[in-house]
């Protein structure tokens, strides 16, 4: 097994899993972006991260979503804590059915992400070593 990752970003939009990946590796953490809760599901075995992002992009996610919590917290310890990520409407009361720990709506300020990393992965500054692809 790898070692863990810091963030894991679960969004079907490239362009996002561009921008927070570009962000993400100039603040020194290591990152991994997948498009689907099926690959999510793949790679946090071998890849244990520290924070999970979820992206919905409509309601009609949330049975993907909900079975992707689910399964996560089925699966052997530790677990990462999962960020909704989200612009849909109602999105605390989305958030609070599939019992996520915590939940960033989008549009979102940089800083708002990377506070959320930084409580979840106990950093205060940047890493000295390299991030892992």
């Amino acid at each position: 097994m790898r070692p863990p990752v810091d963030v894991l970003v679960i969004d079907d939009d490239e362009a996002i899993r561009d921008l927070v990946t570009a962000m993400f590796t100039e603040e020194g953490y290591s990152i991994m972006t997948v498009a689907s809760v099926d690959d999510a599901l793949e790679v946090v075995g071998r890849h244990p991260p520290k924070i999970i992002f979820l992206d919905s992009a409509t309601a009609e996610a949330s049975a993907g979503d909900a079975a992707f919590v689910t399964a996560y917290r089925q699966s052997p310890p530790p677990h990462a804590p999962i960020i909704l990520f989200t612009a849909v409407a109602n999105a605390a009361g989305y958030a609070d059915q599939l019992h996520v720990d915590g939940l960033l709506t989008k549009p979102f300020e940089v800083e708002e992400l990377l506070a959320l990393v930084r409580q979840h992965t106990d950093r205060t500054e940047k890493p000295l070593t390299e991030p892992t692809p």
